[in-house]
């Protein structure tokens, strides 16, 4: 179970350092949930914070991270049990 999830971990902050700031925000959030939900959702409450243009982005890029977090665990929980997924 660790080796797995730090895989697909380690696959998404490789995925993220390609992707950069080239694929806008919403794919940040996207590759932040599959590297570190938690760390991405304190780097921009942290950036957001006195910036209010850049808050509403923040909250785009959180609310992503951690949906795709949800989305890993499911993916996650039906390899290593198929029956638990229904």
């Amino acid at each position: 179970m660790v080796v797995l999830i730090s895989g697909v971990s380690r696959a998404g902050y490789v995925a993220l350092r390609f992707a950069g700031q080239r694929y806008g925000f919403a794919l940040l959030g996207v590759f932040g949930g599959l590297a570190s939900s938690t760390a991405t959702t304190l780097v921009y409450a942290r950036h957001s914070k006195g910036n209010e243009g850049f808050s509403r982005l923040a909250v785009v890029v959180i609310l992503l991270a951690n949906l795709v977090v949800l989305v890993r665990l499911s993916i996650v929980s039906a390899v290593v049990s198929r029956a638990i997924l229904p």
